[in-house]
């Protein structure tokens, strides 16, 4: 949880400071992200060839008009976790040992 939030990104809204944006979808648009970052890179959508980059992001506006009550931000950082560990160094780390 975060507890000091600057005034200008919601710090002086304490409901926005005490709320855990963490849940299963998180953490399923993070592993979406993953996915559509690997082969191939395009998918066609209505005959439009569209990066599959964009996919996640797309399905998050999808998923704020349908369910108005989701937690956008909680999406948005699964789907910005999911990149930083895929283009920073994280994704070819194994943390389970070696048999």
């Amino acid at each position: 949880m975060i507890f000091w939030v600057p005034k200008k990104f919601g710090g002086h809204n304490f409901k926005f400071m005490t709320n855990c944006s963490v849940g299963y979808s998180n953490i399923l648009f993070g592993l979406l992200t993953i996915g559509c970052c690997q082969d191939p890179q395009f998918f066609y959508l209505w005959g439009l060839k569209v990066p599959k980059k964009l996919m996640p992001f797309g399905l998050l506006l999808v998923n704020s008009i349908i369910v108005p009550n989701s937690d956008v931000v909680g999406h948005l950082t699964g789907i910005f976790a999911a990149l930083i560990i895929k283009y920073c160094g994280f994704y070819s780390l194994r943390l389970l040992p070696r048999i």
